[in-house]
């Protein structure tokens, strides 16, 4: 939790056109002011939650510090959550709720005993006990990645998308009022078609969220224009600087309209010091 408090000087000229004066004495309502405002007990502070696997856990430098980052630059109330902290070396919120290796879910990823995100949301780790505004969902890339770790039967292409729905669904059921940015799976150096028929069906996974009422919206982090120079040499998962910084584009397009919009109609009233 990073807590940053902003203030805002106005300075303007009162000019009274009243007429009265007809001297060239000086007139009194012609003069210079300054009025410092305080918006930081009148604006809300949006709870934000990173949920998923190592792509949201990383903070060497990951994509948090730079989304963190530009939404404080460009003048939003944010406040990072979530039930780990380790904070992004370019600088940033260190909360967030992301674990290396974690699958969807319902069933257990045998690599790591209960690693689904599915189990902890109400169990385990307790997840949605966290309070927040705003999550921002990026999970699926170890169910196709550690496939020889999750149940057997399990089939990564006719089965993983299937999975997200529920776990929404869930989602939902613990936190009704919850905003939910869902972010499909970015591609591997070597493969840009990696997790395909997954990434095709997860708009239409987020358009029956919002069929059922839900503050749900999709995130194509996908679609970017990834290339070989965004990943390290020997990773072809993870990606440098250069790719974090597209992911964090990729949710920061998505959020920075909508708290706009949150913006503009939860605006309180200022404080004139």
């Amino acid at each position: 939790m990073k807590i940053v408090k902003r203030h805002i000087k106005l300075i303007f000229t009162l000019v009274a056109v009243m007429g009265l004066y007809a001297c060239d004495a000086k007139n009194p309502f012609d003069s210079d002011v300054e009025i410092e405002l305080d918006v930081s007990e009148g604006v809300k502070t949006y709870r934000i939650m990173p949920i998923g696997d190592s792509l949201t856990e990383a903070s060497d430098p990951g994509y948090r510090g730079y989304l963190y980052n530009s939404l404080i630059n460009a003048g939003y109330a944010v406040d990072f959550v979530g039930l780990r902290e380790n904070e992004p070396t370019n600088g940033g919120d260190p909360n967030h709720s992301g674990f290396g290796g974690y699958i969807i879910g319902p069933d257990e990823n045998s690599k790591i005993s209960n690693g689904s995100i599915w189990y902890h949301l109400d169990g385990g780790y307790n997840i949605m006990s966290v309070e927040c505004d705003i999550i921002l969902l990026l999970i699926g890339t170890n169910d196709f990645w550690n496939i020889n770790h999750d149940a057997a039967g399990y089939h990564p292409e006719r089965d993983g998308a299937v999975r997200l729905g529920p776990l929404l669904d869930k989602m939902y059921s613990l936190k009704p009022n919850v905003t939910i940015l869902v972010s499909n799976i970015t591609p591997l150096s070597n493969d840009k078609s990696y997790a395909s028929l997954f990434n095709s069906q997860v708009p239409g996974i987020v358009e029956e969220q919002k069929e059922k009422g839900r503050s749900c919206y999709f995130v194509d982090a996908n679609g970017l224009d990834w290339d070989t120079t965004d990943y390290p040499a020997d990773d072809n998962l993870h990606f440098n600087a250069n790719g974090y910084q597209k992911l964090a584009g990729a949710f920061y397009t998505v959020l920075e309209p909508l708290l706009r919009e949150l913006s503009e109609n939860n605006m309180g009233s200022i404080k004139f010091n």
